[in-house]
């Protein structure tokens, strides 16, 4: 009852887990839920004990397992021994399969109470063998029912020979358990769960081959081989994780390799060498539990740890008031398990303890024991840092700077310039950021403040204060010289002697009387001045910690980026929220030179592979130096933005070209802005890009082919003709190709444009030259398929295809045009130097900037999502993203999503069929939905929506019925991908303010069952200032609903839409220091035109195609409309001020009041599905289907 108990307390403080491919909150719960359900069933049947194993009894086994109830289990087990006993005559109703779980949880839970015997203790104790709950000859006995023994039986007999030194049946066993892991995926052959299983198999592997190089010779220390001592982590600063999808294989091989290093440890003498082994195993395992949120293995995991350690200062020989080094991290890992569990005031203080008993012993250390005392001592003022300052600020800003942040960081920095470990150094990098997010975030709150109308307010009130100083000391010195002139006039009467006595008194009363004043305006003129000079000195001091505070953080995000110079490592998603954070500050203070001073520094000494993620915000600020408005300070040197913001685009080009020299032409293309926007737009468009920044783009280019390696200057060249062959294609005219060709989309030939085109130079397959003749040295590589971003910048240089991507070797020499579309895309297909063919849609008179940006923040929001607290939910939640490329303004290149059609050519009718007239022929078609729902009044539209709905049925569930149909498993978890998918999307898409979500935008992946959303031209509740304003936060219509399943948005939808948002809020200051770099973008455009709005809401009642919110309404035809940089800022600062009112749970219709993340999302789901809402929209969004 006391374990239940304290399992139950752990689950409700961390109620979010994923088990079985699904997302489920509160796994302890439901696991100690389903467990009384199965005992009240028992208790309720007959009153006589059973005598065959049950299926209910396979469930009490794997409640209690999951519970970690594992001497409770092993009771449970032992109790149930009779029926697995194969001298037990009550046979006939026990199933074979019953029977082998039994006996493989059996075994299993038989090796894992190795941990948790009282047999480790001090060297002089014996073992006493006769308590384990399984004995050998049991084993063996049970093993009798099946010659193949199962995985879990195969290693519990391999650990007691490794124990007993039994080399020959140690051998044995390990291959009796490959055999078994092969068996388990010969069963999975022909089904879905054999993916599932591959990881699994392959740990277990991996697991058993290490098994075989571990030492079996029963006298003498412990001789591990070096790779066991590396792989396995048992030195500090050493060791690589396991590399395990789930963290129930990655428990399990830690699991067993602790098991492995007890089972050596315990037939040999318990040496301090052989002890650290194990101590740096356990507080490797303890911080992976805690950071996949198990705190109960943690907790498990620190008890194990902490015995550890006991034996090994028994054996130091230690006094009772001295303390080791690891009994300091036994105390770190309880304060850090004490915050996971929210217990912050108790966390704080062993935290505080720790580093008290280490200051005291670092004065007397020796060198030897300098890093490791260092390493925790650093650890421990690191996490009091982060502490006080997030969840239990009981410290000024300024003490916890001083007293944690900064010795912290001093020390960890310290550490890694001796040892030149990785971890060390991820230590250090990791203190310096910390610090700068620390002071950036001061910095903002301070900058807040002072740009607040309080403050401005208050700014009027000093310098009316001042104003009244002024006036007071003007009335005491008129006081002043009112009382001199009555005394003077007094000493004068006075050497009179005829004066009268009542003269005498008038005149004293009169001195009185001006000496009162006087000392009265003098009392209020010594008040107004303390008072000024407080308030002066504290708003002067304030305003000076502005700049204080940023260069702090800047100067602290350089240290700890550069750490990393040197790494050839793949990027860290971690790093990446604080180079957002950095560039956020950098463009928000680009007049400060010393800011930029800092920013230059940081593009030499930085690896720029971080700010690849950031080109197109960094970029698009390109401008001539004439446009710097900076100040610098007396004694610095002036650098202007530009400055270093060219040196910057010049180092992010010449090392990664792949990934940089296309949107650095694109901008240079800057002035080519098609027929398609013309008049008064197109040259308030060319005014909002401005001539100085096509032209700074031109000079950066011609620098790069100047100064930079040869094969970046010959890509230059090769992609500057590629793009300008893109750009012909795109902005191509298609009347005339239609008219010769009788109207054929398919198979026409490039040589067709020369013909109907004659400013066409060179068609897209002959730009780059032939594949015996070559037209430039380097080639580039597929548009829209990027190679892996390289830190070490090894690309290949131009001879050989990137990581992850192909060198262009040329294109099919036919195209294709879409069936719709007011410019007709076309679709072409780029060969790749290995074999590869890319469908590409290349798409003119179309600005696609804008779904370039949103892929831009989606990747992004992916990467959030992977760096989730729990690492189960990174597979799970994610957005379905594709490539875009823009060329010009005007023009660009997409990529061509495979294996996926529109939800419109599903289910309605169109070229083919769809769906709902296949599976409902009798009910209204669609085309008749729409005229009746069109055509309704605006009084009788809900009446007329709720006819339409019962006349028009949901038949998307159908698709997974035909499209998945081969396996039951297939169809289940494409049903999950959907849901879960349609889940992010919807969380994501309203957060964004994503509309205009009609059925020709949302594809469906025919292969997996995900949904991609595409087109989005609507951003930001632009959606709200259409003619007809969007009423819904994200599409949620009946047929949405339908493929769902019975449960609908119960259950799996709104467990991970809430997981979603759970996350988004979590990571709320990531997501909008991420989100304001890109919103902030000078070239950005807010404003819905007018010709967009009648686009997207055409009312024309001739045409049913032209009715249809068709696919390549994506872009805007419009251009944008010339904004002031003022005015952008406030649009920019008015969008990010909603979605952060979103994060905090703020939604339309609440009057004010803060939503729970569970009560936000139902809400969002009411508001999705009410008639009411759907009713009042746009009849080409198709509310009804």
């Amino acid at each position: 009852g006391v374990e239940s108990h304290a399992t139950t307390l752990f689950f409700s403080a961390s109620p979010c887990t994923v088990t079985n491919g699904d997302i489920n909150i509160g796994k302890g719960r439901s696991c100690l839920n389903e467990l009384v359900t199965v005992d009240s069933q028992l208790q309720s049947r007959d009153l006589e004990i059973p005598t065959s194993i049950s299926a209910d009894s396979v469930l009490v086994t794997k409640a209690l397992e999951s519970l970690g109830l594992r001497h409770v289990l092993a009771r449970y087990i032992t109790s149930l021994g009779k029926d697995i006993d194969p001298t037990c005559s009550n046979l006939e109703n026990t199933t074979d399969t019953e029977k082998q779980q039994l006996k493989e949880m059996m075994s299993h839970n038989s090796w894992r109470m190795l941990l948790w015997d009282e047999g480790l203790k001090h060297p002089g104790i014996a073992y006493d063998c006769s308590r384990s709950l399984f004995k050998t000859e049991n084993v063996e006995q049970y093993n009798q029912l099946n010659p193949t023994m199962g995985f879990h039986a195969s290693i519990r007999e391999s650990l007691s020979c490794l124990s007993s030194g039994d080399a020959t049946t140690y051998k044995l066993r390990l291959h009796s358990a490959r055999l078994s892991v092969l068996q388990e995926i010969d069963c999975s052959i022909g089904s879905d769960s054999i993916f599932r299983l591959i990881s699994s198999a392959a740990s277990k592997f991996q697991l058993l081959n290490d098994f075989e190089l571990l030492p079996l010779k029963a006298e003498g220390p412990i001789n591990f081989p070096s790779v066991l001592v590396s792989r396995w982590g048992l030195t500090k600063g050493d060791g690589v994780l396991p590399t395990c999808f789930n963290f129930c294989d990655e428990e399990l091989v830690f699991s067993l390799r602790e098991v492995a290093i007890r089972a050596l440890w315990r037939q040999r003498a318990m040496d301090k060498p052989e002890s650290n082994f194990l101590i740096c195993h356990l507080d490797t395992f303890c911080s992976v539990a805690r950071e996949h949120g198990k705190a109960h293995i943690a907790q498990a995991c620190l008890e194990r740890l902490s015995k550890v350690v006991q034996i090994q200062d028994k054996i130091l020989g230690l006094a009772e008031n001295d303390f080791s080094l690891p009994s300091m991290e036994v105390k770190l890992h309880e304060a850090k398990n004490l915050y996971s569990s929210q217990n912050y005031s108790d966390a704080i203080r062993t935290a505080k303890m720790v580093v008290s008993r280490l200051n005291q012993k670092k004065y007397a250390r020796t060198e030897t024991d300098s890093m490791p005392l260092d390493r925790i001592l650093c650890d421990s003022l690191m996490q009091l840092g982060l502490w006080i300052s997030s969840h239990y600020r009981i410290e000024s800003a300024k003490s916890i700077l001083e007293n944690y942040f900064c010795p912290a960081s001093k020390i960890a920095e310290s550490v890694y310039n001796r040892s030149k470990l990785p971890s060390d150094r991820e230590n250090a990098t990791k203190a310096h950021l910390s610090m700068a997010e620390f002071v950036a975030g001061i910095y903002e709150t301070v900058i807040t403040r002072v740009k607040s109308r309080e403050w401005k307010l208050a700014s009027l009130a000093a310098q009316q204060r001042r104003l009244e100083l002024e006036k007071t000391r003007e009335m005491y010195k008129e006081a002043r010289g009112k009382y001199s002139l009555t005394t003077s006039k007094i000493a004068n009467k006075g050497k009179s002697k005829k004066r009268a006595q009542p003269s005498v008194s008038k005149s004293a009363a009169e001195v009185l009387e001006a000496e009162a004043a006087c000392h009265d305006v003098f009392l209020h003129l010594k008040v107004l001045e303390k008072e000024v000079e407080e308030d002066t000195k504290e708003r002067i001091a304030i305003e000076e910690s502005v700049s204080t505070f940023l260069l702090s953080a800047m100067e602290s995000y350089e240290t700890g980026l550069s750490l990393n110079f040197n790494s050839n490592t793949q990027p860290e998603d971690g790093l990446l929220k604080h180079v957002f954070r950095l560039v956020s500050l950098w463009f928000s203070n680009e007049g400060n030179s010393n800011v930029n001073s800092v920013l230059n520094r940081i593009s030499q000494k930085v690896p720029s592979y971080l700010f690849v993620p950031l080109t197109y915000q960094i970029f698009s600020r390109l401008d001539s130096a004439s446009s710097d408005s900076y100040t610098s300070e007396v004694g610095t040197s002036d650098i202007s933005f530009q400055s270093a913001l060219r040196s910057m685009v010049l180092r992010i080009s010449m090392d990664h070209p792949y990934h940089s020299l296309v949107q650095l032409i694109a901008l240079a293309n800057g002035n080519k802005v098609g027929s398609g926007v013309g008049g008064r737009q197109s040259v308030a468009y060319l005014e909002n890009v401005g001539a100085s920044k096509v032209d700074a783009c031109t000079d950066v280019i011609k620098s790069i082919s100047q100064f930079a390696p040869p094969y970046v200057a010959s890509l230059v060249d090769s992609y500057s003709a590629l793009i300008e062959s893109y750009i012909e294609l795109a902005m191509a005219p298609t009347e005339e190709l239609l008219k010769e060709s009788r109207h054929r989309t398919k198979d026409i030939s490039f040589s067709a444009l020369s013909g109907a085109s004659r400013s066409i130079n060179a068609t897209l397959d002959r730009c780059l030259g032939s594949s015996k003749r070559r037209n430039f040295v380097c080639q580039p590589c597929v548009f829209t398929r990027l190679p892996v971003l390289r830190p070490g910048c090894d690309y290949g240089e131009g001879r050989e295809d990137p990581l992850g991507s192909e060198l262009i070797d040329g294109f099919y020499p036919t195209f294709s045009l879409t069936e719709t579309g007011l410019h007709r895309p076309k679709i072409v297909i780029c060969l790749g130097a290995s074999g590869g063919s890319f469908k590409q849609l290349v798409k003119g008179e179309d600005d696609i900037r804008q779904d370039a940006i949103m892929q831009q923040v989606f990747s992004t929001v992916n990467r959030i999502f992977l760096t989730a607290a729990i690492p189960q939910l990174r597979s799970e939640l994610q957005i379905a993203t594709y490539t875009v490329v823009p060329l010009s303004p005007a023009s660009g290149v997409l990529e061509w999503v495979e294996n996926s059609l529109p939800l419109g050519n599903y289910l309605l009718d169109g070229k083919s069929v769809g769906s709902h007239s296949r599976y409902y022929p009798m009910e209204w078609s669609n085309a008749l939905c729409r005229s009746h729902f069109r055509d309704a009044p605006s009084h009788l539209k809900r009446e007329t929506f709720d006819e339409v709905c019962r006349h028009f049925s949901p038949a998307l569930r159908f698709f997974f019925l035909e499209k998945f149909s081969f396996s039951t498993e297939a169809w289940h978890y494409a049903k999950m991908r959907y849901t879960r998918s349609c889940a992010v999307s919807s969380m994501v898409g309203h957060l964004l303010g994503i509309g205009d979500r009609h059925l020709l935008n949302i594809l469906i992946c025919e292969k997996t069952g995900h949904l991609i959303h595409i087109d989005f031209g609507i951003v930001f509740e632009q959606g709200k200032c259409l003619t007809t304003p969007e009423t819904v936060p994200f599409r949620l219509t009946r047929n949405i609903v339908d493929a769902m399943g019975p449960c609908g948005t119960e259950g799996t939808f709104s467990h991970a839409a809430e997981a979603t948002m759970r996350l988004l809020r979590e990571n709320a200051t990531v997501l909008l220091t991420i989100l304001s770099a890109v919103v902030s973008d000078p070239l950005y455009k807010w404003s819905v035109s007018p010709v967009k709005a009648r686009l997207r809401q055409r009312s024309d009642d001739g045409e049913e195609a032209a009715a249809k919110m068709d696919i390549d309404f994506s872009g805007d035809s419009s251009p944008v409309k010339f904004q002031p940089s003022e005015d952008r800022n406030d649009a920019a600062n008015r969008a990010i001020t909603k979605i952060q009112e979103k994060l905090q749970g703020y939604e339309n219709g609440t009057i004010g009041e803060c939503q729970a993340v569970e009560g936000q999302v139902q809400l969002l789901i009411n508001a999705a599905r009410d008639h009411d809402n759907l009713c009042s929209l746009y009849f080409g969004w198709a509310p009804w289907v």
